[in-house]
Formats: structure tokens, C-alpha cells, sequence
């Protein structure tokens, strides 16, 4: 267990609906004002791997950008080209680094 009573590396919530090409949708919240530091490199690896098996993922800082999230996901109106920021940065920089 790691801090808050969560365990570190997976994401904090996920929904197993499949919609829209995806298989379900994953987010990592963390408080509003932090870092993109703040996503882990456990996490970093989480959510390369959930992307590459068909899951649609997002880091949100602040449960209100996390309700948008999953409310667009269950409306259908989840693309593959709908990455938040943080989420193609951390793809861009493990495809970089041979990761994935």
C-alpha cells in the first residue's frame, strides 16, 4: 500500500464497458494543480499498456475533468484521437525511448 491507502502502478478507475472500438476506459486522477510529473513511471507503463490493448486512458487532475472523461466515453463520443495532453506525452516519450 502506498500513501493514501492505494497501491502504486495501476490506474485509479476504470470502467470495462466496451464503446466506440474501445474495450473499456481507464483514468488516473490526480489533484488539480499537479505536476505531469506527478504520473509515475509505474503508471507511465500502465497506461502504454492498457492503450496498446484497446483501452481508452486519460490522466485528469481534479475529478471534475474525470467525470467529463468517462461521461464522453459513455455518450459514444470517445476517438482514438481524443488523448488528453499528459496521456501523448507519455506515449510519445516511450515510443522514443523503444518502450513501446
Amino acid at each position: 500500500m502506498w500513501k493514501a491507502g492505494v497501491t502504486a502502478g495501476p490506474l485509479d478507475n476504470w470502467l470495462f464497458l466496451p464503446q466506440s472500438g474501445f474495450c473499456g476506459a481507464v483514468s488516473e486522477l490526480k489533484r488539480p494543480g499537479a505536476p505531469p510529473s506527478a504520473v509515475t513511471e509505474s503508471q507511465r507503463e500502465w497506461i502504454a499498456r492498457l492503450e496498446g490493448c484497446g483501452f481508452h486512458v486519460g490522466v485528469h487532475f481534479g475529478w471534475d475533468e474525470a467525470a467529463e472523461f468517462f461521461s464522453n466515453y459513455i455518450r459514444g463520443a470517445a476517438t482514438r484521437r481524443d488523448h488528453d495532453p499528459v496521456v501523448t506525452e507519455v506515449l510519445n516519450s516511450l515510443r522514443r525511448s523503444g518502450t513501446i
